[in-house]
């Protein structure tokens, strides 16, 4: 039986996927095709322009995923930073990860605003476990 040593939490940037892309998208636990329907109402929904971000704000949201990291004790295994998503692979602890998700993304929203004066959304995580 194979051990569970870590979790790989994926998140995307606010509007940069939506339901009806053309690369798919999850409803309800089950992967569907594209929409193209759907995913012009879900962009004439939006709220605001969609969240790239760029060189600065990488290094910005990199720095307070491993100072949350430190903060839990978790070891970080990887981390991409992109213009519209994170990747992070950190060892397995006592939180619950969705916890430690939650408290990932509040830490990227919190240096954000600390340093741009405006909210930033990040969608929810996608959860990957492999045991």
């Amino acid at each position: 039986m194979a051990k569970m040593i870590g979790y790989m939490l994926t998140w995307r940037t606010y509007g940069t996927w939506l339901q009806g892309d053309e690369r798919g998208y999850v409803k309800d636990g089950q992967l569907l095709n594209k929409n193209e329907t759907l995913e012009q109402v879900n962009k004439t929904n939006l709220k605001k322009q969609p969240i790239k971000f760029d060189t600065k704000q990488k290094e910005i949201v990199k720095d307070s995923i491993v100072q949350e990291a430190k903060r839990l004790r978790q070891k970080v295994i990887a981390l991409t930073v992109s213009s519209s998503h994170i990747h992070l692979l950190v060892n397995k602890t006592s939180e619950s990860i969705e916890t430690a998700a939650a408290l990932y993304k509040t830490a990227a929203r919190t240096a954000l605003k600390e340093k741009y004066g405006q909210k930033v959304m990040i969608k929810d995580f996608v959860l990957i476990v492999r045991n």
